[in-house]
């Protein structure tokens, strides 16, 4: 198992295509259904036939295998990170059913949150070949560091924590009493296109409310077309 570390935007998913392209009867796997759509996209095929192509999520894959299809030759995984977390029963699965083929992954984060985490992520891929570092990435122009800002709104000591966790319901009450001041500071450092994460989808839609055309919406409810248009 080898595992490929570059930072977001610098090549990854061309790599991996070249190596699928290079590798007869291999397969990329992704969590992410987007992601796929992508893949399919920039290889010129028909997004309803991507598992034909050899396109699949884990989940999927695994299923297929599990249902009798041939063991491939290679198998490269996108965001391999997410082998130690929620994918990860599915991505053992398919380790014990393909034991003698080798397994790339691909990763932007080739640790975890905790030393814990990136202590399982090493055993599972082993110490990870870093392709670009970020401030190599940075020197050649793939990446800009960003100028940040730290704008007060809330006062945390305001709000009720949980395990160490804000409750959304206070962040909720909190954001709303100072929605004015919110929507004034999305004006003020909006320059072309901009991207607010906010706390929660009942605040997400009272922006949506306030701000109107000027704001297009994504929540987990969001389906992939919408969230195609809204960042075309």
């Amino acid at each position: 198992r080898l595992m490929i570390a570059s930072p977001t935007g610098t090549g990854k998913s061309f790599m991996e295509m070249m190596l699928k392209a290079k590798v007869p009867n291999s397969v990329i796997l992704s969590p992410s259904t987007e992601i796929l759509r992508h893949y399919a996209i920039d290889l010129g095929i028909d997004v309803k036939d991507r598992e034909a192509h050899g396109l699949f999520t884990a989940t999927a894959y695994r299923n297929r295998l599990m249902d009798g299809m041939e063991l491939p030759s290679l198998i490269i995984i996108d965001e391999a990170h997410m082998a130690t977390e929620s994918t990860s029963v599915v991505t053992s699965d398919i380790m014990a059913i393909c034991p003698e083929t080798p397994f790339v992954g691909f990763t932007a984060t080739a640790y975890r949150g905790t030393p814990k985490g990136s202590e399982a992520l090493i055993d599972l891929w082993g110490t990870p070949k870093v392709v670009l570092t970020l401030p190599e990435a940075v020197r050649r122009g793939y990446w800009q560091m960003p100028e940040l800002k730290v704008v007060p709104l809330l006062d945390d000591d305001q709000l009720t924590v949980t395990n160490g966790e804000f409750q959304i319901s206070s962040v909720n009450d909190g954001t709303h009493s100072r929605m004015e001041s919110l929507i004034k500071c999305i004006r003020e450092h909006r320059k072309g296109p901009t991207v607010v994460n906010l706390p929660s989808t009942e605040v997400v839609r009272t922006v949506e409310m306030i701000m109107g055309d000027e704001v297009c919406s994504i929540t987990q409810s969001t389906t992939d077309a919408q969230r195609v248009q809204a960042y075309e």
